[in-house]
């Protein structure tokens, strides 16, 4: 099924076919995409919010997620998915400290209540 599908796009794209992967890859999916959960409290406990992204899985660029001013002093745990394997931390107190922390992460350490953003991606 996937082999007609890909075929069908190369047709419809491109007789070439580097140039019809390069297409295909500019399209945009129609569903949003789940890429981390926050949570209050660490051991993925607490309150919590899904975030999502407009434009497919994590890859090494990843998304920039800034925080709102509750969550910037409340976030103590951050679960990944679809591909979303490292976050790239930002302290709230010190936006010159960050440390790349493997995700998911029950407990983010020296960000625990003092997280600026992440920078969620896979890698």
């Amino acid at each position: 099924m996937k082999i007609k599908t890909v075929r069908r796009a190369v047709a419809v794209c491109s007789t070439n076919l580097i140039e019809a992967r390069d297409k295909l890859r500019k399209i945009k999916p129609n569903a949003k995409t789940h890429l981390v959960t926050i949570y209050e409290h660490a051991d993925f406990r607490g309150a919590n919010s899904d975030i999502y992204g407009e434009y497919g899985n994590c890859d090494a660029n990843g998304y920039r997620i800034p925080l709102t001013y509750s969550w910037r002093n409340n976030l103590s745990s951050v679960q990944g998915f679809n591909d979303c394997n490292r976050g790239n931390f930002t302290q709230h107190s010190d936006n010159n400290h960050s440390r790349a922390l493997e995700l998911s992460a029950r407990n983010i350490e020296e960000f625990n209540d003092n997280t600026e953003g992440i920078r969620a991606h896979h890698g």
